[in-house]
């Protein structure tokens, strides 16, 4: 089995394989593996396109390749003594690995040297599985293309290994699960999710796992039905996923599953360690603190404005992205790929205003005490917007209190609209999987957004933020507080062609930078 991590990753540049773009030069290789001694090392000449898209609502990486092949010469032995590394034969079975491996060769536009780069920001490495195909015929079959459609080789063993799982496997030496009680039986979910993936994953490519894994505050007890399979039991113990405690208000919140670039090293991390690391404050003075920019925040993107003379029209100045930091990979600005043109905006729709910001009281049964429960003050809509001004909009703060995009109103707020759900969860804690976590992650990911299409840099990421600034100031109105300063990037997609590495980036942010205004006592 060949380890991409290490024999991949450190390929040495060859000319044929690398390319520039954007004035970088980059080092791309594609490698067909049928692992049975057929290894098909792509010249990319032949390369029409490649997307890989990332998204956070998947911890795993699609991706499509198109190649050139007349007269489907890529599956043909053209000669009769033609060595396996001349052509490709597929196997169809989820067994055709495509390791892609993409990482600048060298920069003398950011702050690293070429020595210190970390590939986790400015590469990708991935182990892929062609999981369908088809041709792309033309009018000539000289002019025949092939399109494969990838994700990565541990989602396909995931996706069709059923397995025989138990959180039991998980329990201490020292507990026997016929004689323990429902309460012994228990295992954090984070736990439960780690393990799954290690028994499923053993015989293939043993998983690691980051130091910031959350273990999460959510307990369960769980064996894998017969029909599920890996994917399956792993989505339905992300679903019952509530993060670590923060705090003493009861501040736990989902938790987003992905893996690092190119170590691919498994991560699970909440949504409010996310946003703690958008922004540092740093002391600036004695009682005032300076905001810089956090870990996580990877790059301020500048619109460009329209040619005309508008000078008099633009008042406000002040920046909404943090200040640089010390920290590297941070604030990134290239005159060339960090500027747009155009981009697309939309607010959270009225239809998920309506079915999914409304308070969601969580009902249960202790079956040990005969008693019947019901949560509604976690899952108040206003505690819920009240929760999130202070673990997602608070953090994100730099000259005034910033305004939660959440609109209420009395129908709400009297609680006329109302989503009554059921937990069979053992514990309040463990409870808020059914109920505020949905309200959370439909709070981000349903809310104000942003797209737009750039010239490509492998350090755009999901799970991160970018700074939209404006290339002169603009007036402080209620459109430029929504639109400028800082947003939580949850899908990307490098495209790459024979002459062109751009990226399309969706984004999305919770709050306006100053208060909009927006009354919650209409009727």
């Amino acid at each position: 089995m060949i380890n991409s991590s290490v024999t991949l990753n450190n390929l040495p540049p060859l000319e044929t394989n690398t390319k520039i773009y954007n004035r970088q030069k980059y080092q791309i290789d594609i490698i067909f593996d049928n692992q049975q001694g057929n290894r098909f090392q792509l010249n990319l000449a032949s390369l029409v396109s490649l997307d890989i898209e990332e998204d956070s609502r998947e911890w795993y990486k699609r991706a499509s390749l198109t190649i050139r092949n007349p007269d489907n010469v890529f599956e043909q032995q053209i000669l009769a003594n033609a060595l396996p590394t001349q052509y490709y034969k597929f196997r169809n079975d989820g067994r055709d690995v495509v390791y892609i491996i993409v990482k600048l060769v060298q920069d003398n536009n950011i702050k690293e040297s070429a020595v210190q780069l970390d590939y986790d920001v400015w590469g990708m490495s991935y182990k892929f599985v062609v999981v369908d195909r088809e041709e792309i015929p033309n009018e000539s079959p000289k002019l025949k293309q092939l399109k494969l459609y990838l994700w990565e080789y541990e989602q396909q063993i995931l996706a069709e290994t059923n397995l025989a799982w138990s959180t039991n496997k998980l329990l201490p030496s020292s507990i026997v699960p016929a004689d323990a009680t429902d309460a012994q039986k228990l295992v954090n979910t984070g736990t439960a999710i780690k393990g799954l993936l290690t028994e499923a994953l053993q015989n293939y490519s043993a998983p690691v796992f980051t130091d910031t894994w959350d273990t999460g505050s959510s307990k369960i007890f769980y064996t894998a039905p017969a029909n599920y399979t890996a994917a399956d039991s792993l989505s339905y113990l992300l679903k019952k996923h509530v993060g670590t405690q923060i705090g003493t208000d009861n501040g736990a919140d989902p938790c987003i599953l992905s893996r690092t670039r190119y170590t691919n090293k498994w991560n699970l991390v909440s949504y409010s360690t996310l946003f703690s690391n958008a922004i540092n404050n740093v002391a600036a003075l004695p009682g005032v603190s300076l905001p810089t920019a956090g870990s996580l925040q990877r790059e301020v993107i500048t619109i460009s404005q329209q040619a005309g003379n508008d000078t008099n029209d633009y008042s406000f100045v002040l920046p909404q992205t943090p200040y640089n930091s010390n920290l590297p990979n941070t604030n990134f600005a290239d005159p060339i790929t960090s500027y747009i043109q155009n981009i697309n905006f939309v607010d959270m729709s009225t239809i998920d205003s309506m079915q999914e910001m409304v308070s969601t009281p969580c009902y249960s049964n202790n079956l040990t005490n005969k008693t019947f429960g019901l949560d509604f003050k976690n899952n108040d809509i206003q505690n819920v917007k009240s929760y999130i001004d202070k673990n997602y909009s608070s953090k994100l703060k730099l000259y005034s209190k910033p305004d939660t995009l959440i609109t209420l109103n009395k129908t709400k707020t009297d609680t006329l609209a109302v989503k009554n759900v059921y937990s069979y969860s053992p514990d309040k804690q463990s409870q808020l999987a059914e109920s505020r976590n949905f309200l959370l992650t439909s709070a981000l990911f349903y809310n104000t957004s942003v797209s737009f299409k750039t010239l490509g840099l492998p350090l755009r990421e999901v799970n991160t933020f970018i700074g939209i600034q404006r290339s002169a100031g603009s007036i402080l109105d209620e459109f430029a507080n929504k639109l400028l300063g800082q947003w939580f990037v949850y899908n990307v997609i490098h495209h790459f062609s024979e002459t062109e590495y751009t990226n399309n980036i969706t984004a999305f942010r919770v709050h306006a930078n100053n208060n909009l205004n927006i009354k919650s006592n209409i009727t």
